[in-house]
């Protein structure tokens, strides 16, 4: 398993197994001390809900999965800080770092998480999962100014 970082954009790939199944981190940045993770959000302008949003949208959970991808990888016990953005200029930056004992928790979430996940993947069986895939349109309001398109380049996947 390995290790890999894009010199270009300093993009982490941290690839190890856990409990019998495949892990990969995909940290933004790391050093000899701590994980970071860049994340956009209107919240970073309100710092006060930021704990709150940061468990209810996985990024506490994320953080201590890569934790423990890096500590597989034998990197040692590293921290985990969160760069929050806002969307809109003058785009103020809010810089937290989620403390040892909220990540031991989110790292035994995932642990029981993961044992789930490996228990589904040998008996073939997903509960709850769906039939088919649904199917999502952007919302109406990303349409509300076709416009400002114009002269933008079309990307299509090949």
């Amino acid at each position: 398993y390995s290790v890999s970082y894009s010199r270009s954009g300093g993009a982490v790939s941290l690839l190890s197994e856990d409990a019998g199944e495949r892990v990969k981190g995909r940290p933004d940045f790391m050093d000899a001390g701590y994980i970071y993770d860049l994340k956009v959000s209107v919240h970073a302008t309100r710092p006060e809900s930021l704990a709150y949003l940061a468990h209810r949208d996985g990024w506490m959970h994320q953080g201590a999965h890569n934790r423990r991808v890096a500590e597989l990888l034998g990197m040692g016990l590293l921290g985990v800080r969160l760069i929050v953005v806002a969307p809109t200029a003058p785009h103020y930056p809010f810089c937290v770092e989620v403390k040892e004992n909220a990540l031991d928790l989110m790292a035994l979430e995932n642990a029981a998480t993961l044992k789930s996940l490996g228990e589904c993947r040998r008996a073939s069986s997903w509960p709850a999962a769906p039939d088919e895939w649904t199917r999502l349109d952007a919302p109406i309001f990303t349409e509300s100014d076709v416009s400002a398109l114009d002269g933008a380049e079309e990307v299509t996947n090949a």
